[in-house]
C-alpha cells in the first residue's frame, strides 16, 4: 500500500515468473491499493517460444475482471507479438 500511495496508484498489478527448461509460469496478483486487497490472483503457464502471449492474455484477465471492454484497436494491438512495452516499476 505505501508504494502505491507514493506512485499514486490505486490498483497494483503484482508478479513474478518461473522458468522451467523451455516452459514458464507467471503468476499475477491484482491488488486493490487503499485497500490491500487482491481482486485477481491467477498463473498463466506458456512456452518460452510464445512469451509475446503474456502480456495479452494479462491484459485480458484484468479487463475481464475490472469489467473493462477493450476497443477494437487496442485489442488488436494487443494480439500481435509486438506491442510498446508497459511501465513498469520494480520492488526488491
Amino acid at each position: 500500500p505505501q508504494l502505491a500511495q507514493a506512485l499514486g496508484a490505486e490498483l497494483v498489478i503484482e508478479g513474478r515468473v518461473r522458468r522451467t527448461g523451455n516452459s514458464l509460469a507467471a503468476s499475477l496478483n491484482l491488488v486493490e491499493a487503499p485497500r490491500d486487497r487482491t481482486l485477481l490472483a491467477r498463473t498463466f503457464h506458456f512456452s518460452l517460444p510464445a512469451i509475446e502471449r503474456l502480456q495479452r492474455d494479462v491484459l485480458h484477465a484484468v479487463c475481464e475482471r475490472l469489467n473493462i471492454a477493450l476497443d477494437a484497436g487496442t485489442a488488436g494491438r494487443f494480439g500481435r507479438g509486438r506491442t510498446t512495452p508497459p511501465r513498469m516499476t520494480r520492488v526488491d
